[in-house]
């Protein structure tokens, strides 16, 4: 199929310019800069939000909140077009096998490009070094959904000295001695902080990268818009808790100044019933929300639209070694167009994730009109029109592992 994105605002991280961008059998095969009057949509790359829980298989088919197709179907809308998904699900994803049973339906439902993280348990190290196609393994360190902490710290040590990539649950003082015990011993091991949402944690993530190249660390955006001010009843209840105001301003601090590489919604549905509960259930939901949220914040701010991009796609993929994040000729036609003249509230759109709710239903936000995968509309208009369309899985590069 070719066609032409025709009169926009083309932004990746290397370029911010007006004009048309011509797509050929799924790839970008020409860019044509010229002059746009006033142009009111912006086309970048499709995020990447390497951070999310699509619940599939879910503990409940009844009452499940999410599974592959309506949780991709949330994050087509919101501009997103490859996702990870962490191994919090039940059964776990501990073994190869339980891997392998999670591709099959990733495969048989996605509509976005994916991933699938591999689960630390404490005892599976055997398992977790024979793994490989996957974007890391994923340490809980502190306790969250589901049955996953490891809270040992010979365990910890056993699992860096693998050398795979880890993505860390870890907050506050917790965090700081994992990373302590991780820098002093020179582990042969990439370290990412999930969630970051302390300002002792910004802290420690802007130390260590002066001195190694092997950390990083991403933010999700109810941490990046509420304080545990706002928090009444369950519906913000969410691990990592809110912070305070002062955690908050060190997580803007720490985007502004590279501290924090990338954007991650952590997109963590639970039943309505689960959350308006006196013991509700953590998480939010965030996948189709996060993009335009922070576009909007980016652009009230007044920041370069190209590190915009570089937060929202180019940094994640490059971290986690696939080829995304660029609109370049020969790239793949992963793309978001948005109208950033056309502001809603988040109330008047259709959200598209199963669980039917959001905490941010008074945001208005720039609306996203259409999100490509490999050249394939997948969403137009506020529906998806993804049909029979399936995306395939992510390949990840040698870097994806440390």
């Amino acid at each position: 199929m070719n066609f032409k994105i025709e009169n926009v605002r083309i932004v990746d991280a290397s370029q911010d310019t007006t004009g048309s961008v011509v797509i050929s059998d799924g790839k970008i095969s020409e860019i044509r800069e010229f002059s746009v009057p006033f142009p009111t949509k912006i086309l970048i790359p499709g995020a990447v939000d390497p951070h999310v829980h699509f619940r599939d298989p879910p503990d409940d088919l009844e009452t499940a909140a999410e599974d592959f197709f309506s949780g991709s179907s949330a994050a087509a809308a919101g501009g997103v077009t490859t996702i990870f998904e962490m191994p919090n699900t039940n059964p776990p994803v501990f073994s190869a096998e339980i891997l392998s049973q999670k591709h099959a339906i990733a495969a048989q439902k996605s509509i976005v490009r994916w991933g699938l993280f591999f689960g630390a348990s404490g005892e599976n190290l055997s398992e977790i070094s024979k793994i490989s196609s996957v974007p890391g393994v994923k340490l809980y360190a502190n306790d969250t959904t589901g049955k996953l902490l490891v809270a040992q710290e010979s365990a910890w040590r056993e699992l860096f000295q693998l050398g795979k990539k880890i993505v860390v649950h870890a907050e506050g003082e917790t965090f700081l001695r994992l990373a302590e015990i991780w820098k002093s011993e020179n582990f042969p091991c990439a370290l990412h902080l999930a969630h970051t949402a302390r300002a002792i944690e910004v802290s420690k993530i802007r130390e260590l990268k002066t001195k190694t190249s092997q950390i990083s660390a991403e933010v999700a955006p109810h941490h990046l818009f509420f304080t545990e001010s706002d928090v009444d009843g369950g519906w913000l209840r969410m691990k990592p808790e809110l912070g305070i105001e002062s955690d908050r301003d060190a997580l803007w601090d720490g985007i502004f100044d590279g501290t924090i590489d990338f954007l991650a919604s952590d997109h963590a549905p639970h039943p309505i019933s689960k959350k308006n509960s006196k013991t509700p259930a953590f998480g939010v939901p965030g996948a189709q929300f996060s993009l335009p949220l922070i576009l909007s914040e980016w652009l009230r701010r007044g920041w370069d639209l190209r590190r915009f991009v570089e937060f929202t796609s180019l940094r994640a993929a490059e971290l986690f070694g696939i080829s995304r994040g660029k609109i370049s000729v020969g790239a793949d036609a992963d793309l978001a167009l948005i109208d950033f003249e056309n502001q809603k509230k988040i109330s008047e759109l259709q959200n598209f994730s199963r669980c039917g709710w959001t905490s941010y239903s008074n945001f208005k936000i720039p609306v996203v009109e259409k999100t490509w995968i490999g050249g394939v509309c997948v969403f137009q208009n506020q529906k998806i029109v993804a049909g029979d369309f399936r995306a395939g899985e992510e390949i990840f590069s040698e870097k994806s592992s440390g």
